[in-house]
């Protein structure tokens, strides 16, 4: 019986630390669509901290979405590139603690040769969680 009063107490410090390190980070996730409105799958994108220029990559799944989880809140660089289409790059989109932050991006189609660039900041209105910071 002892040890079941030791493990108790363990296992209610190991998820308390668990829930206190996921409020930490934040988050992106979006859609990928071309000009039409119709969602791209396969784009390659790249999400990187401007501060510690550590990057994250992945590529939308086969319907045009793609989620970036676990980041540290900052400021961030978002590239999406597929082949056909000019590359996007967001900068400056800041994320605050424990934010998922909704980032769709449109595509269009055209040369490797041309880059659509947008600098702009995210509102802090949470439109994906019902949950205050």
């Amino acid at each position: 019986m002892p040890r079941f009063g030791f493990s108790a107490p363990l296992l209610l410090f190991v998820t308390a630390v668990a829930a206190i390190a996921q409020v930490e980070r934040a988050s992106i996730i979006g859609n990928v669509s071309d000009t039409t409105g119709a969602v791209m799958p396969g784009v390659a994108l790249t999400v990187t901290n401007e501060d510690t220029n550590t990057r994250i990559q992945m590529v939308t799944d086969d319907a045009g979405a793609y989620t970036a989880v676990n980041l540290i809140p900052g400021s961030y660089r978002v590239n999406a590139v597929r082949s056909g289409f000019k590359p996007v790059v967001f900068r400056n989109f800041v994320l605050q603690v424990g934010q998922t932050a909704r980032l769709d991006i449109g595509l269009e189609v055209g040369g490797v040769d041309q880059t659509v660039e947008v600098t702009g900041t995210v509102s802090l209105l949470q439109t994906e969680s019902v949950s205050v910071g």
